[in-house]
């Protein structure tokens, strides 16, 4: 019984929609601009969001679910409201 209320505890299935992702890359960009076109690597945001590069690379790409409050540190990096219509 206490393993099953373990798997429930973290949800790892959210993914940004196209809104959500299109909001984060703009604000990334944004920000690459404001800091004389220095690029972010994954290693850079990783230090910025306190995530590692193989969440990030899930969280721009899409390829595997992650849970809200990883998308939440990624929007919040950049002064970001993580909003309902921005994952799924």
């Amino acid at each position: 019984m206490q393993l099953q209320s373990r798997n429930h505890a973290r949800r790892r299935g959210a993914i940004l929609t196209a809104q959500g992702l299109r909001k984060l890359n703009q604000a990334k960009s944004q920000t690459e601009i404001e800091q004389d076109f220095k690029r972010y690597t994954l290693e850079t945001l990783s230090e910025k969001t306190g995530l590692t590069p193989n969440t990030l690379s899930k969280v721009f790409i899409g390829s595997a679910g992650v849970d809200k409050r990883t998308l939440e540190s990624c929007f919040r990096a950049f002064n970001l409201t993580l909003e309902t219509e921005d994952y799924l």
